[in-house]
């Protein structure tokens, strides 16, 4: 500090400090080592705060680095999840040939209508449609309420009963209509 003094304020003679014979201030050793000291004293506590701070934010630095490699393992564990594990089964795209063939049963009530007869093709027709959605209810007894695959036995056995055809065209749409199994 008396150092910087010194150089600011140009020569005063100050105590610790003699003027020689040219007239330039000399400064005593012991004046210059303290602030010599004193400078290496503030340095060591500025850098033992820096040191600190570092130490402090070590962690948080490691985090970051190491986020990329945790994000990275963990889609790989993703990936080898998805291509390891079965897939479940998709009931609406497996339910496509009982939509398929209640169609048919339709196409076929439908003939029989314009041509004012009953026919065979109508009793297979309804067979096929039987036969396809228990298939499908056996394959996925969860997904389907059981009520519903009750009142749908139902309205195929009143298709495959004696009553006009008009009234099985009707029953059919109302089956196409209601019944999940049929909707895409």
């Amino acid at each position: 500090m008396v150092l910087l003094y010194l150089l600011r304020d140009g020569p005063a003679v100050t105590r610790g400090s003699s003027m020689d014979s040219t007239g330039a201030l000399t400064l005593s050793v012991p004046v210059i080592v303290l602030q010599v000291q004193k400078l290496k004293v503030d340095l060591e506590s500025a850098m033992l705060e820096i040191d600190q701070i570092l130490r402090a934010n070590e962690l948080s630095i490691s985090l970051v680095a190491a986020v990329p490699a945790i994000l990275i393992a963990g889609a790989t564990l993703t990936l080898l999840w998805r291509l390891c594990s079965p897939k479940m089964p998709d009931p609406k795209r497996q339910a496509v040939p009982c939509r398929m063939a209640m169609v048919e049963l339709e196409r076929a009530i439908s003939k029989s209508v314009d041509h004012h007869q009953d026919s065979g093709e109508v009793l297979y027709r309804l067979a096929v449609v039987l036969d396809k959605t228990s298939a499908l209810l056996s394959q996925h007894k969860n997904s389907f309420v059981q009520a519903e695959w009750q009142n749908l036995r139902q309205d195929l056995v009143d298709i495959a009963s004696p009553i006009p055809m008009k009234a099985k065209l009707q029953l059919s749409e109302r089956v196409m209509r209601v019944y999940t199994i049929f909707q895409s």
